[in-house]
């Protein structure tokens, strides 16, 4: 089914508990006490460190970079961004990097690092082995001691940070810490999570943000169909203002999407915007309130075999949700 603009909101979210939750403040005098949560959560596919064991139980990771999706396939080593290949990536090549001692080896796009590659210091020994881009680690990758070049870190990385799942060595080879990581912190199951930090963790169940959230201009778009374990998308009133896409696509566990009012609809001079609801096949609800998206002239919704119901804004009221988009259904009646 392709959708473009309606009129119908409800705020309420889905009543089940998450293991994998991120909350926003409701309001920003309140963003230093809200937190993060994470629960243990299975290893089925995600890399099995420790020595002697470094295989990697699954292909594909996903992290921010700039505001962009990077997505790494670790098997082929290959790095995209926002799903396309860039073109001009040389392989297998040295250089010298700039402002800082050492060099690069591996993957480069335009004289900088892009791609996987080993990064070693002005006497050859390995810092650095993984993806990265510019300066900055992404994705995954491993990181070692400069003196007994020995393994210090093996896991995820957002933007040159341990972010996800990773293991921490002392110089002697002994685990220190396995478990989450967010900005470069074990989360020790809580973390404070900041209206204008815009790193998702890619294997979150639960997105809920409270009012008046996220409309720094880091937010520029949200994706998250690198989230394959998310059901729940719960959005305040007044959130993201600057962001003009959103996209998800392909998330099987995803149930319910509520976006409350005058979301993504910050008043510009010009119209554009796209939102895409794509090939999910749990989802059930999607409510969207007045006025959000109300600049956007894309809206696609698509392949949702269990969809039962789509609200966007209220009766008798002008919910100016897509104003400037047509409406297209198409979809089977039962």
């Amino acid at each position: 089914m392709s959708l473009k603009r309606s009129g119908n909101n409800d705020n309420t979210g889905g009543g089940r508990k998450a293991a994998y939750v991120v909350r926003a403040a409701t309001s920003n005098a309140e963003c230093a006490s809200q937190h993060i949560r994470y629960s243990a959560q299975s290893t089925a596919n995600r890399p099995t460190h420790g020595e002697g064991n470094n295989e990697q139980r699954f292909s594909i990771l996903a992290a921010t970079y700039n505001g962009q999706t990077v997505e790494a396939r670790l098997d082929s080593r290959e790095l995209l961004m926002n799903g396309v290949r860039p073109y001009g990536i040389e392989h297998r090549k040295t250089i010298r990097l700039k402002n800082q001692e050492g060099k690069w080896e591996g993957d480069v796009l335009h004289d900088e690092p892009f791609g996987w590659g080993l990064l070693c210091d002005h006497w050859n020994n390995l810092l650095y082995e993984g993806f990265r881009i510019g300066m900055v680690n992404v994705c995954y990758g491993t990181q070692y001691y400069s003196d007994t070049h020995t393994i210090a870190y093996q896991g995820e990385w957002c933007e040159g940070r341990r972010h996800g799942k990773g293991v921490q060595y002392d110089k002697s080879g002994n685990v220190v810490y396995n478990g989450n990581w967010v900005n470069n912190q074990p989360d020790g199951g809580r973390i404070e999570f900041c209206n204008k930090n815009a790193i998702l963790p890619t294997r979150m169940e639960v997105f809920v943000i409270g009012d008046g959230n996220c409309n720094s201009l880091e937010w520029k778009s949200l994706n998250m169909s690198h989230m394959p374990n998310l059901y729940l998308v719960q959005i305040g009133n007044n959130c993201f203002e600057n962001v003009d896409t959103v996209n998800l696509d392909g998330l099987n566990q995803l149930e319910e999407v509520v976006i409350g009012n005058c979301c993504f609809c910050k008043e510009r001079t010009f119209l554009g915007g796209s939102f895409a609801l794509r090939q999910c096949e749990k989802l059930k609800v999607l409510k969207i309130g007045c006025l959000s998206f109300s600049y956007y002239t894309d809206c696609v919704i698509d392949d949702l075999p269990s969809l039962e119901m789509i609200q966007m804004g209220e009766l008798n009221q002008n919910s100016d949700n897509f104003t400037a988009a047509s409406l297209s259904l198409n979809g089977r009646v039962i």
